[in-house]
């Protein structure tokens, strides 16, 4: 299955290897347009322009010691996988 990303943000190299295409810079842009809504828009008008599917993703905390001996925290998503609207 392939998935063309439509969200603003770029498709992580986990949900590119589950299908993720990423759509030229140029593309993404006239996407972003054409999905913007001014207005809550209503389920007809979503599946009018697209088959929405949601990413699934887990935060996990990834801790790494520093030469200091202190330790950074920093919350990593995970993408496990999608979600058929």
């Amino acid at each position: 299955m392939k998935i063309l990303n439509l969200t603003q943000h770029k498709a992580t190299p986990e949900q590119i290897t589950a299908g993720v295409i990423e759509p030229a810079e140029e593309d993404k842009q006239m996407i972003q347009k054409l999905l913007t809504f001014k207005d809550l828009p209503t389920p007809e008008e979503i599946y009018e322009k697209v088959k929405p599917l949601y990413a699934f993703s887990k935060r996990e905390v990834v801790e790494e010691q520093l030469p200091d001996g202190s330790v950074r925290k920093t919350q990593v998503f995970k993408h496990l996988g999608f979600v058929e609207v």
